[in-house]
């Protein structure tokens, strides 16, 4: 980032229930409790979050494999190209070691599309702030009429 690059951070997340909230703000003596939530077919967002402050994703039914992946990530570079065709120059890819972001048929896909790319060390999650826009996404109750929060 010193050097003027634009850093773009992409993973993906499950959400699986309506409410996945585990805290908030409570008058002192009153506990946070979850007394209903609806258990949702698997719906996963595969995200990328640039240091410029942009904001990438996607969202989909069922769990996210190579094919999946790697159609999002052939989308974000057209989407890049149009945008600035320099892009390459001036911008890192990061993602963590899942085992679809480094297999061949990602990494062989990656590689002919030219992006640059950086990946974390094992457990280095916390240096990911695509998790802060996973972190808060979980944390909203995405289907009001259904999920109940009650104070104990």
């Amino acid at each position: 980032m010193e050097a003027g690059k634009v850093i773009i951070n992409v993973d993906e997340s499950v959400i699986a229930h309506t409410i996945n909230r585990n805290r908030g703000w409570l008058p002192r003596g009153k506990h946070f409790t979850v007394t209903s939530s609806i258990h949702l077919n698997l719906i996963n967002i595969i995200a990328a979050i640039g240091s410029d402050g942009s904001l990438y994703y996607t969202v989909n039914r069922g769990k996210t494999n190579s094919w999946s992946f790697m159609l999002f990530m052939i989308k974000l570079v057209e989407h890049l190209n149009a945008v600035d065709g320099g892009w390459r120059s001036k911008t890192i890819i990061m993602m963590d070691n899942a085992q679809y972001h480094r297999g061949n048929l990602v990494r062989g896909k990656l590689m002919a599309l030219k992006v640059p790319l950086m990946y974390l060390g094992p457990y280095h999650f916390n240096m990911s702030p695509i998790e802060l826009f996973f972190s808060f996404i979980k944390g909203k109750n995405l289907n009001p009429l259904n999920s109940k929060l009650n104070t104990v």
